[in-house]
């Protein structure tokens, strides 16, 4: 099935309805399961899938961002107060141990979901003021990503599965890690923010 962006050369069918050129093929604004999107004389024939991956999208990166800040703006500062030894035994009894099957498939799953999202809008050619938000959304997906990798390699040091040899103890070389962890989680987690703003501002482009 073709999705195109109908031209002014239609023409209007027996029962009223506007039927014109989506890149040569006849298509019906009405057909069911097809959605109109953008504005102007081309109107734009997209699926309903459309919606509910980038409602999907933005709902995992609103998750993503929220469990970001949380960790920037409530969790890291709390080894000021407890200790470092005392916040590295609560990031492995909790981030490290249960939350790792929750935020490990958020972080793969969103940025997925904005580069399936980006790839659908290029194929759909979506008008300009349609498909630059899914285009922002994704670069920004893309960068979260990469910053979490690299986030992800600095705490490593300080995970469970460190051979014994390798746990590292000392509380000077325990703050010297965090510290360069927060300096890259504070940059994820305002990746994952903006990712999230540009996936709503992505959804509400697509005027139906």
């Amino acid at each position: 099935m073709a999705y195109g962006v109908f031209h002014d050369e239609g023409s209007c069918n027996s029962s009223g309805a506007f039927r014109g050129t989506a890149r040569g093929h006849d298509r019906d604004p009405g057909a069911r399961g097809d959605a109109r999107v953008g504005t102007g004389p081309g109107l734009l024939m997209a699926p309903d899938g459309w919606l509910l991956l980038l409602g999907a999208a933005t709902t995992v990166d609103g998750l993503l961002a929220g469990a970001s800040a949380d960790q920037s703006i409530e969790q890291l500062p709390a080894r000021r107060r407890i200790g470092v030894r005392a916040y590295h035994a609560y990031t492995q009894a909790s981030h490290m141990a249960n939350g790792r099957f929750w935020l490990v498939p958020l972080g793969i799953a969103g940025p997925l979901l904005r580069l399936g999202a980006a790839l659908w809008a290029w194929t759909l050619a979506l008008p300009s003021d349609s498909s630059v938000p899914v285009y922002v959304a994704a670069a920004l997906a893309i960068a979260h990503a990469l910053s979490t990798v690299r986030a992800a390699s600095i705490n490593w040091a300080l995970t469970p599965w460190q051979l014994s040899e390798k746990r590292i103890s000392d509380e000077k070389r325990l703050a010297e890690i965090l510290n360069r962890f927060e300096r890259w989680q504070a940059l994820r987690a305002s990746l994952q923010f903006l990712t999230f703003v540009a996936g709503a501002w992505a959804l509400s482009a697509q005027r139906i």
